[in-house]
């Protein structure tokens, strides 16, 4: 909770004086309250995390729509882009939650990863896509899980 509310005071210290902020919060700072709430191991942590990863997505989107056409290169956002470390950390916050319905909720951010893959060829941005798309590949060759024999008596 301490990092998260870190986090919330550099972003309103951000959004209240954007141009001669120095103290806006970074990639590692948003990847360590994610895990932070991973590491807690609960629904309610797994649901902050993926608020966390949301409203990060938010921010960094809003500041890239702000330029009026795709031709400026615009200005490498103050609000860092989600990267394969924050997707992963939520995807692992609801696989530690206990959750009954985790695997959906991972598999939703999964999709959401390739979403905000696909949408960073819409910004002229510093993010590395193959990153992101690699944790997609990962997972569909990994082999199944293995399924121990059992026998009724």
């Amino acid at each position: 909770q301490q990092s998260h509310d870190l986090l919330y005071a550099l972003e309103q210290n951000y959004d209240i004086s954007k141009e001669t902020s120095t103290l806006v919060p970074n990639a590692s700072l948003y990847n360590l309250v994610l895990r932070s709430y991973a590491n807690a191991s609960s629904t309610e942590a797994a649901n902050q995390a993926q608020s966390v990863l949301h409203n990060m997505m938010k921010r960094c989107r809003t500041h890239y729509e702000n330029f009026p056409t795709k031709k400026r290169i615009p200005v490498p956002s103050p609000v860092p882009a989600p990267n394969i470390i924050s997707f992963n950390t939520v995807i692992h916050a609801w696989a530690k939650s206990g959750d009954i319905n985790a695997g959906y909720h991972a598999e939703h951010v999964l999709f959401l990863m390739e979403e905000w893959n696909f949408q960073l060829d819409d910004f002229d941005t510093h993010v590395k896509k193959n990153d992101l798309g690699h944790s997609r590949s990962l997972l569909s060759s990994s082999p199944p899980p293995v399924v121990p024999n059992t026998r009724t008596l």
